[in-house]
């Protein structure tokens, strides 16, 4: 079920990268993550997780420095988001991408919560939310 997220993050990271060349190596399965990126900036933690949950350890690993999210775009997802909200703003390196790889065209949106916390009206986190959510079959 992961796979084809696990495959789509891994390509869309390398083919963004073929024009900058940061990344130095990819190590796959480290410390509960499914890809380590070491890049000229830094470490980048990747984690796949098709649906998300309250699990303990998921909310401890996504508050590490630079923690790329992957997730399926959809309504249980972004509704585990929202209702979870106050936990997904703690980190301000954490990307969340919501994506539907069976499609090749706007197949994914990305959120940074931290910093879209710190620009949108609290009372329209939701409506700005599915809007995104929208713009991805």
């Amino acid at each position: 079920m992961a796979d084809d997220l696990r495959s789509w993050i891994l390509n869309y990271l390398k083919n963004k990268d073929i024009v900058s060349k940061e990344i130095q190596s990819v190590k796959e399965n480290i410390d509960g993550f499914d890809f380590v990126f070491e890049t000229s900036k830094g470490t980048k933690f990747v984690l796949v997780c098709p649906i998300l949950s309250s699990d303990e350890s998921f909310f401890n690993k996504i508050s590490l420095s630079t923690v790329i999210l992957v997730v399926y775009n959809t309504k249980k997802n972004l509704d585990f988001l929202i209702d979870n909200w106050q936990k997904f703003i703690v980190n301000p390196k954490l990307c969340i991408f919501f994506v539907n790889p069976k499609l090749t065209a706007n197949s994914k949106w990305i959120l940074y919560p931290h910093t879209h916390n710190s620009l949108i009206d609290k009372g329209s986190l939701r409506a700005g939310l599915e809007s995104l959510f929208a713009g991805v079959e």
